[in-house]
């Protein structure tokens, strides 16, 4: 399988649909699906006949994010496409920004920064596109990773861009970057200027002063030593530890874990399952790690059923590997969580675990891991359209594991996963958005391997 044949499956599974009406909706899906992709071009050689149609559909229901997220998709190809006033100033603003990352200018050519959308929604569309691409040019991004910079840091950011913020530093490989990123981040946004809004910009101003000591070539041992308390304090001892792992110092990393674990006495409870996750993971073989969820559960403080899916998450990110998503999402469906969860709260959890422990499959190539998720849907009792998008994002993850590890049982899976729809309608929306989930994975690759990979502010079941 290759990218020219996941569009040769999108056009044909894809578009498998009849009657006039439900073909032209499922032609504008399948071009809202391709906007995902960085270069349009394949996709016009074949189907630029839909984009019109399609364009015209998101503006008459109002779809100003559809509107955009194609207008960025097609600029991209040089095109100038017609779009409605809410996505123009945006439109505008990105690509002002892909010519600044271009070689436009220095910091004193910034108009474009004027036409940034101040709703998060819209701006993360944007900052989201260009940090595909600076991910997509490896070491030649650090330009798009500067854009994203300039344009979070022209307002207060709130914390729901924090995660986009820190990537986007990372990326830009520059202490200096880093060093202009933490002096635009002196105050939270006036929304969550709180205790719980303050403590999260300090989290995220520790993370990026050790992703400068990264940058800056200082050894991850000497970084601890000079932030040991700060990293207690904003609990980014999961994600150091896993860090001291991967540099094969087991006997550093578990020593941190204790010491967050004896500072954690009245942590969230969210915060010490994550801690358990990662002391799993440093104790050794993948074995070792099976059930951790119920030792949790067994444990004199037991955590909630949300703070459990909410540590395995950031455990997940933590470790760059999806079995704590994948420990806690066969567990819910087992005896320990299920009393605990509804059909409705399920449903919430899995969203969160299939998200995470996705992206973290798709990294990594582990096709074992989004079949083991998978399973898990199939003891039913969730709503249809909760069902139906929980099934769409594996479907995805299969479709990165197959791009990124080549491997075409994957591939399967994912297209199994989309035909278990008993709607044919569903079951062709569904295969083109596979498909181009493959093209969008063989584009852009997953986020490079630092100290850190954490997303603030975005932390899913925590709550506050």
């Amino acid at each position: 399988m290759d990218a020219g044949q996941a569009l040769d499956h999108a056009f044909s599974a894809g578009l498998k649909v009849r009657g006039e009406a439900p073909l032209a909706v499922a032609r504008a899906s399948l071009v809202m699906h391709a906007s995902r992709t960085l270069d349009p071009a394949p996709f016009l050689e074949r189907g630029e006949a839909l984009v019109a149609p399609a364009m015209a559909a998101f503006r008459k229901q109002g779809r100003a994010d559809l509107e955009l997220r194609a207008g960025m998709w097609l600029a991209d190809a040089g095109r100038d496409p017609e779009v409605s006033a809410p996505a123009a100033g945006p439109l505008r603003a990105y690509r002002g920004a892909r010519a600044w990352a271009g070689g436009g200018g220095g910091p004193e050519n910034l108009v474009w920064i004027r036409d940034m959308p101040r709703d998060e929604e819209t701006a993360h569309d944007v900052l989201e596109r260009l940090l595909d691409h600076a991910l997509a040019a490896g070491e030649e991004g650090e330009r798009a990773a500067e854009a994203v910079l300039e344009a979070a840091l022209a307002d207060f950011p709130r914390a729901s861009a924090y995660g986009l913020v820190f990537r986007a530093a990372a990326l830009s490989r520059s202490a200096a970057a880093v060093d202009r990123t933490l002096l635009g981040l002196g105050a939270p946004h006036p929304s969550e200027d709180n205790p719980a809004g303050r403590r999260r910009l300090e989290a995220l101003r520790l993370a990026l002063a050790l992703e400068r000591m990264e940058a800056m070539g200082e050894p991850l041992e000497a970084a601890v030593e000079k932030t040991r308390g700060g990293i207690l304090a904003a609990g980014l001892a999961p994600h150091v530890a896993a860090a001291l792992v991967r540099k094969s110092r087991v006997d550093l990393a578990q020593g941190l874990l204790e010491e967050a674990r004896a500072a954690a006495a009245s942590a969230e409870p969210a915060a010490l399952a994550a801690l358990g996750f990662v002391a799993r993971h440093a104790d050794g073989t993948r074995r070792g790690r099976e059930s951790t969820s119920r030792r949790l559960l067994a444990a004199p403080r037991a955590p909630p059923a949300a703070a459990l899916v909410a540590g395995a998450c950031d455990a997940a990110r933590a470790v760059r590997d999806a079995w704590p998503a994948v420990d806690v999402a066969e567990a819910l469906t087992g005896d320990s969580l299920g009393p605990l969860a509804t059909a409705s709260t399920r449903a919430a959890f899995q969203k969160d675990l299939f998200a995470v422990g996705g992206e973290a499959a798709a990294a990594t190539g582990d096709r074992a891991a989004v079949d083991a998720m998978a399973r898990t849907l199939k003891g039913g009792g969730l709503p249809p359209a909760a069902e139906g998008y929980l099934r769409a994002t594996l479907a995805d993850a299969a479709a990165g594991v197959a791009a990124r590890a080549a491997d075409a049982r994957a591939f399967d899976l994912a297209q199994r996963l989309a035909g278990r729809s008993r709607d044919k309608f569903e079951r062709a929306k569904l295969h083109g958005r596979v498909a181009m989930a493959f093209v969008r994975a063989t584009e852009v690759p997953p986020m490079p391997v630092r100290w850190m990979d954490p997303l603030f502010g975005t932390s899913p079941a925590a709550g506050g």
